[in-house]
């Protein structure tokens, strides 16, 4: 499935980019089926757009099962996030 996700940054662009593109949490997605395709930085809204393809709904949260400190790691606010479910 292919999604759009939008989320607020907590540590800035540069510290969500740094952390999400580093080899452990690469490894982390694609060992859970889910892969970044695009990625970009709005800063009058400070939110991230990401084009995702995973394998299901599932696959997402057991990745945030499996890496419990992912959230804070990269930056985000969970509690801003918004997904779009795209048709293929």
């Amino acid at each position: 499935m292919k999604i759009i996700a939008s989320i607020k940054l907590t540590k800035g662009y540069e510290h969500w980019k740094s952390a999400i593109e580093s080899d452990h949490h690469k490894k982390a997605r694609e060992e859970s089926g889910i892969f970044f395709r695009e990625y970009g930085y709005q800063e009058e809204s400070g939110r991230v757009f990401i084009v995702e393809e995973m394998e299901s709904v599932e696959s997402g949260k057991q990745f945030l099962a499996k890496n419990p400190n992912y959230v804070n790691e990269v930056g985000v606010d969970p509690s801003s996030l918004q997904v779009i479910v795209l048709e293929d």
